[in-house]
């Protein structure tokens, strides 16, 4: 991931992933976020705060 180059300092943030099953992207994400106000995950499918599938309800298409 390249370095953030925007004030994030105190702000709320949402990262955003289509399918997260280890966190370690959006770990690594949040560590180049520290001092942001709130950060919260959303994936379509895995864990994260936010997501619309869990792992075991959503097959992608390719997997079957």
């Amino acid at each position: 991931l390249a370095p953030v180059d925007f004030d994030f300092q105190d702000k709320n943030i949402l990262l955003v992933d289509d399918r997260m099953k280890t966190g370690a992207t959006a770990t690594f994400a949040c560590e180049l976020l520290k001092g942001a106000k709130l950060i919260k995950t959303f994936a379509v499918n895995g864990s994260a705060d936010y997501a619309l599938y869990d792992e075991a309800c959503f097959c992608f298409p390719w997997n079957i």
